[in-house]
Order: structure tokens, then sequence, then C-alpha cells
């Protein structure tokens, strides 16, 4: 199997219409987070070299304020095999494990929820399920 070239016409298209915030460190895109306004998170990337330094939790936190913050009651996304337990710290459930084909590989990934909950005002704590 050989890897072919992103559409970037594509990958443009399908970005222009999201709501997208980009952690930037210096000169370097750390990584981003793409959401639709009904609570789908569509993306979540972070660059190799900032694994594992809290730039998904920050991504995650800010998408999350503003999508509790416009209304929104629950978030879901469809994640992969390494994205899951990203979105398990963030206090997703899997409700569907898939199988999907793209360009004639089988990919597994899982359809996942949380449900937000608002924090009634002048009550102190954080507006989600336990948070990130």
């Amino acid at each position: 199997m050989g890897a072919t070239a992103p559409d970037l016409h594509q990958w443009r298209k399908r970005l222009q219409s999201l709501p997208t915030f980009v952690a930037v460190q210096g000169t370097e895109v750390a990584g981003f987070i793409s959401y639709e306004t009904n609570g789908h998170i569509e993306l979540l990337y972070v660059t190799p070299s900032y694994a594992r330094r809290g730039v998904a939790s920050l991504l995650y936190c800010h998408a999350e304020r503003a999508l509790l913050s416009a209304g929104v009651t629950e978030l879901c996304t469809e994640a992969s095999l390494v994205a899951k337990p990203v979105f398990e710290r963030f206090r997703f459930v899997v409700t569907e494990e898939q199988e999907i084909s793209l360009r004639g590989a089988l990919f597994r990934r899982f359809a996942m929820r949380k449900r937000l909950v608002t924090t009634p005002p002048g009550a102190s704590g954080d507006a989600s399920q336990g948070g990130p």
C-alpha cells in the first residue's frame, strides 16, 4: 500500500466551514481542534513534537467552553484507536465501535459522546462532567 499526497483543496474546503482553535508555540503550530457548532468534534491534532505536553487538553478546553457557551449540551466525535484514550481522559464514553474503509484500507474507530452539565450561576466548579 503506497501513501498518497493529501488533497489540499479538499482539506481547505473542509476546514473553512469549521470553527478552529490553533495552538502556536513561537512560529510552530503545536496542534489544532476543529468542531461543528452542534457539538461534533471533527478534528483534534497535536504535532508529534508537542505530544503529552497538554496541547490537546488546552485545545479541547477552549472548544468545550465555546460550545457550552453556545448552548450545546452534548459533544460527540469519532476517535481513532490512538485518539480514544485522549477523549476518554476528557470523559467521553464509547457508544459504538466502527470499522470504516478509506482508500481501500480498513480502520477501526470509536463513536464517542460526552454530556455537558451547566453550572448554575454563582456555583463553582467545572461546567462539564469533571473536565478534562
